[in-house]
């Protein structure tokens, strides 16, 4: 979402509580995502949490957790990723790939 709404020239900063954007992943392959975002403009900020946030006048202001103030006129906020998979049947799809493969 940075990505599209980058291009479509908002300014965008991406705050994030981990040393690096895609923690979980490979250390390069997390780069090789955060370069081109940090090229078209997309501000990441690592290591940081929202502490609070407040509106007036149509503007938001997020105060991370070094001080840092950040204003946007939207906040989208994404917390966490897990995956959800209990209800996809993926056993039944499993039982049948490894059955066609006898």
């Amino acid at each position: 979402m940075a990505q599209a709404f980058g291009r479509l020239g908002v300014a965008v900063t991406v705050v994030v509580d981990s040393p690096r954007i895609l923690e979980r992943d490979d250390p390069a392959a997390a780069e090789t995502v955060a370069r081109p975002l940090r090229e078209e403009g997309v501000k990441i900020l690592t290591d940081r949490r929202v502490r609070s946030a407040s509106s007036s006048g149509g503007i938001a202001t997020a105060t991370l957790s070094d001080g840092t103030l950040v204003d946007a006129e939207l906040v989208l906020v994404a917390v966490g990723r897990v995956a959800c998979i209990e209800r996809l049947g993926l056993e039944q799809v499993l039982r049948f790939a490894t059955d066609s493969l006898r």
